[in-house]
């Protein structure tokens, strides 16, 4: 007699093993990159197979990961996109379908004496469940963008506001327009719009802002349903001070490679620096908003397009 079963939990259904499905990044070794001695046993339809055997294969999630072996310059660009926050993670090509994908996150770690990295993944799995190797390519960016001297990075404080405490841009395209609580002199309060300064979004929407404009426990309104919503969480950004306007003002940098003496910056970042913008040479010797006397007496320093 035939009878049917099926699985109670979705994914990816693979008809193949290999011995590696149990193994962590922490359990390889040398010989299992050795593709000369790799071999893959096909899970035939309608063979007849042990009660304990293997049939298929289900794959239940999206997280997937490609171990490689490190030079020394790849080691060197990973080990500093882990030193520097603002860095973004390596962009990877997929040989294959040409297809490229950011890496979601990655580790670093020793095989014998040689290095090598585990790149996370988190979506597309489905194009390459059936691959144990595959060829990659790094796809470097980190020449494209604006040099400027590490003297002019600094790490500034913000307030972090959550995107739907925003009922609408604000005139300026880094503005924005939240309603305040707002207490009167008779002991009420009332809704106020009010704009503020914004200087980064992040992927979950929430917006960096200023906090000279907002205050801990100041309450935001929700729009639709005036919830309140306290102002508390803080978040830092890495940028400089652009003193175009002869005063200095924040401006959001994303580093893409840095060295001793210089960075290169991200010429793409909203609410980030411009071809031709002034930024002040030395950040830690001056503050937000300071005025800049003198046609540029402080030493400054123009952002420089370089590729």
């Amino acid at each position: 007699m035939i009878k049917a079963f099926s699985t109670t939990t979705p994914g990816y259904v693979t008809y193949s093993i290999d011995g590696y499905e149990n193994k962590t990044a922490e359990m390889l070794t040398e010989e299992d990159f050795n593709r000369d001695n790799y071999t893959e046993t096909m899970l035939e339809n309608n063979a007849l197979v042990d009660q304990q055997s293997p049939i298929y294969k289900l794959i239940t999630s999206e997280t997937w990961s490609v171990v490689i072996p490190l030079d020394e310059y790849r080691l060197e660009r990973l080990r500093l996109i882990k030193e520097v926050s603002s860095m973004k993670n390596p962009m990877v090509k997929f040989l294959k379908n040409q297809q490229a994908i950011r890496v979601s996150s990655f580790d670093i770690f020793n095989i014998g004496d040689d290095y090598y990295a585990e790149l996370r993944f988190n979506n597309s799995m489905v194009n390459f469940c059936t691959d144990r190797f595959i060829d990659i390519q790094f796809v470097d960016t980190a020449t494209e963008g604006f040099k400027i001297p590490n003297s002019s990075i600094v790490v500034k404080e913000f307030y972090v506001i959550p995107e739907e405490c925003v009922i609408r841009e604000g005139e300026q395209s880094d503005t924005v327009v939240v309603l305040k609580k707002t207490f009167l002199e008779d002991g009420s309060t009332e809704p106020v719009e009010y704009e503020i300064e914004v200087y980064s979004r992040d992927e979950d929407g929430n917006y960096y802002v200023d906090n000279t404009q907002l205050h801990a426990g100041d309450y935001l309104l929700l729009q639709d349903t005036l919830e309140e919503v306290i102002v508390a969480k803080k978040g830092q950004l890495t940028g400089v001070y652009n003193i175009n306007k002869g005063y200095a003002r924040f401006n959001q940098v994303e580093i893409l490679y840095s060295n001793e003496e210089y960075s290169i910056v991200d010429s793409k970042t909203r609410y980030g620096l411009l071809e031709y913008d002034f930024i002040a040479l030395n950040a830690d010797s001056i503050a937000e908003d300071d005025l800049i006397f003198e046609q540029y007496e402080n030493p400054l320093d123009q952002t420089q397009d370089t590729n």
